[in-house]
């Protein structure tokens, strides 16, 4: 009995995860192969990489699949591929590219943040 009550107080304490899909886009089009990340007030943050339509899903860095309801710090990156690094240094000295990582590469100093709510099903990050 006592193994059990442990086991469901520990329970009452866990973060609300929320599985949700997103998108990034600039200027009104997708951005693929994008490093995404979710920074929360409190408590573990969660990733993705956006696919060739700029849609991404979201893990904790647990494993976990979601994000924590409540506010997020958003910041990007270009993914490490090292099989790809000429395509990653193309990427970066790309002037949009190289635009978005200026304002969004840096989970300290991004001005982006994102409200995640309970029971939402899709992100939209404008990245504009």
């Amino acid at each position: 009995m006592l193994a059990l009550a442990l086991l469901l107080a520990g329970c009452g304490n866990r973060e609300k995860l929320v599985k949700v899909n997103g998108t990034a886009t600039r200027n009104g089009k997708a951005v693929p192969n994008l490093g995404i990340h979710f920074v929360p007030e409190k408590g573990p943050s969660s990733h993705g990489r956006t696919d060739p339509l700029g849609q991404f899903t979201l893990t904790q860095s647990s494993g976990q699949e979601g994000v924590l309801v409540g506010a997020h710090k958003v910041w990007v990156q270009l993914p490490p591929q090292p099989q790809q690094k000429a395509e990653l240094l193309r990427r970066a000295a790309d002037p949009d590219m190289e635009d978005l990582l200026q304002k969004y590469g840096n989970p300290q100093t991004t001005p982006l943040t994102v409200e995640v709510k309970e029971g939402q099903e899709s992100i939209s990050v404008v990245l504009d």
